[in-house]
């Protein structure tokens, strides 16, 4: 007979059951785990992915607070545009009055989310690496640390869409100043052709334009910094999960997709 049991001693049977069930790693896969995870080669990594992304998190607190993001010539005057400039009168970020200056279409708010996005998922990232390396647990230090990796990618995406996005925000603000007055058409630099090209496609017009004969945008050095600090997100997280980076390239499929491009490239020969 099956003893009547309390639905409290189930509830605890049941526990002890997910505890009991739970898989555990023989005393050689835990010390085979610690050997490979804890190389003097990725420990190297990981110290360096924290201060790269240190150093870009760095950057990117400068790069939302400076006034060098556009240089502009107006009436003879060098202008410089920050990203604060929009719908707000003369400040530290901005050498010139763009009150009237509408964001219809979100662009540069959508750049200012991002960026701070990117900014708080580059302090979680950096903050999870050195959870995940100061802990004592192998399992819990090898999920926090490539978990931070999966953190800095997702920052290094948002800063890839904040280059793209922001030329065109600055383009369409260019439009504002063209109609206010403060630019007069020809006085009107335009995007590099890449950017000019995306615009393009989203535009009924398709006239033909002569780039040898444009003034471009001059991106200040608050852009510049944006492309350093992404590239060290990217690279951030390349080396704080070199230890499975490196895992996937012994594998045997990646192998034989590696063979496969040599031979085709043989016959090819």
């Amino acid at each position: 007979m099956i003893p009547n049991r309390t639905p409290n001693e189930v509830r605890i049977d049941q526990k002890k059951g997910s505890k009991a069930n739970r898989q555990k790693l023989t005393p050689q896969e835990d010390a085979l785990l610690h050997q490979y995870f804890d190389h003097k080669i990725f420990n190297k990594a990981r110290n360096w992915a924290i201060c790269a992304g240190s150093i870009s998190l760095a950057i990117s607190s400068f790069v939302v607070w400076s006034p060098v993001w556009v240089n502009l010539s107006i009436d003879s005057q060098e202008v410089q545009i920050g990203l604060w400039c929009l719908g707000k009168g003369n400040n530290d970020t901005c050498s010139v009055n763009l009150t009237q200056l509408d964001d219809e279409f979100k662009l540069h708010l959508a750049v200012i989310l991002m960026l701070f996005f990117s900014i708080f998922m580059t302090l979680v990232g950096i903050l999870l690496s050195i959870v995940g390396i100061c802990r004592h647990d192998l399992l819990l230090r090898i999920y926090n640390v490539h978990s931070a990796g999966e953190f800095f990618v997702i920052a290094a995406l948002a800063l890839v869409c904040v280059t793209i996005v922001y030329p065109l925000d600055v383009d369409k603000q260019l439009e504002q100043l063209v109609k206010q007055g403060f630019l007069t058409q020809e006085q009107r630099p335009t995007l590099l052709p890449f950017f000019r090209f995306i615009r393009s496609v989203f535009s009924q017009s398709r006239e033909a334009i002569n780039y040898s004969e444009q003034k471009f945008i001059s991106f200040g050095i608050a852009y510049v910094f944006m492309l350093i600090s992404g590239f060290l997100l990217f690279l951030t997280s390349v080396l704080i999960n070199l230890d499975i980076i490196m895992q996937a390239l012994v594998k045997p499929r990646f192998k034989q997709f590696m063979q496969y491009f040599i031979d085709l490239r043989k016959i090819n020969q």
